[in-house]
């Protein structure tokens, strides 16, 4: 496993984002748990100003006039931290940090967006634990850029249009996504991704997100998606059949992505800083 790359570090002081494993993170009154709980802070938030400590084996966060939030075992058998410092560029961060949410949901076309998704209110805490390729997609939209709406969620599903790029076009509309392209990207950053093997009819389409990062002369591809394929037996994924249910994301792909006979097109999203904010 590897961490977000460049974008983060665990051991950095300033704005913070909560993790979300889908319950709120308590505030302790002093560096211990034996000490009474202030407050909580709710999954997904950002705090700022906040500093790491270090104490017998474990990281505590200091979080300005709320308290101490314990974040993690940092010894040899580190445990999943519950706030991630994301650095200035957030991008990615905004992202992973809400993949925990998802842990036990597979692929399916009854959509059950967790509560901090913008989705029609039928397919809000639904209960299938089920997303398709374009509604996790969403779900990376939502949590990324904390935007959404109706007609917005229909351009993106691509309902009630003919056009099959409506997805892209309206991330870039919406100022999500700042160009839209042919092929495979290879600029560095995350691109909303379009394909079809029939366009014109709307036939056989697929939406993921790619990340793309130069290195040594090389590009390097990596696939976020939810998967129809047997071997994914969760959602989602990355390159394919790895799981993506934690913050951690799976190294770049030794080969180039293809998309074989598809036609394809994205989006490249727009960067953000730790609130959410364009940078």
């Amino acid at each position: 496993m590897s961490d977000f790359g460049r974008e983060s570090r665990f051991f950095t002081g300033g704005a913070a984002l909560v993790v979300d494993y889908g319950k709120p993170v308590p505030l302790y009154a002093d560096k211990t748990k034996k000490s009474e709980i202030a407050g909580y802070v709710q999954p997904g938030e950002t705090l700022a100003d906040c500093e790491p400590f270090a104490k017998a084996g474990h990281e505590w966060i200091k979080v300005p006039d709320q308290g101490w939030i314990y974040n993690r075992r940092n010894t040899v058998n580190k445990t999943d931290p519950a706030v991630y410092f994301p650095g200035k560029i957030a991008t990615r961060a905004r992202l992973l940090c809400r993949l925990p949410i998802l842990r036990g949901y597979t692929y399916g076309r009854s959509a059950d967006f967790p509560a901090s998704v913008i989705a029609p209110p039928k397919y809000t805490a639904s209960g299938s634990k089920q997303l398709d390729c374009s509604s996790f997609t969403w779900c990376a939209i939502n949590w990324i850029y904390e935007a959404g709406g109706l007609h917005w969620y229909t351009r993106h599903q691509i309902i009630g249009t003919p056009d099959p790029w409506a997805a892209l076009k309206a991330a870039e509309q919406y100022l999500c996504a700042n160009e839209i392209g042919d092929g495979v990207p290879t600029r560095d950053g995350l691109y909303l991704c379009q394909t079809w093997h029939d366009p014109a009819a709307l036939k056989r389409g697929h939406q993921f997100i790619l990340d793309v990062r130069n290195e040594g002369g090389t590009t390097h591809h990596r696939i976020l998606q939810a998967s129809s394929h047997p071997d994914a037996q969760s959602v989602p994924t990355w390159n394919y059949y790895k799981p993506a249910t934690t913050i951690h994301a799976e190294p770049y792909m030794t080969r180039a992505f293809h998309p074989g006979s598809a036609v394809m097109r994205w989006a490249r999203l727009a960067n953000v800083d730790a609130f959410g904010g364009l940078i």
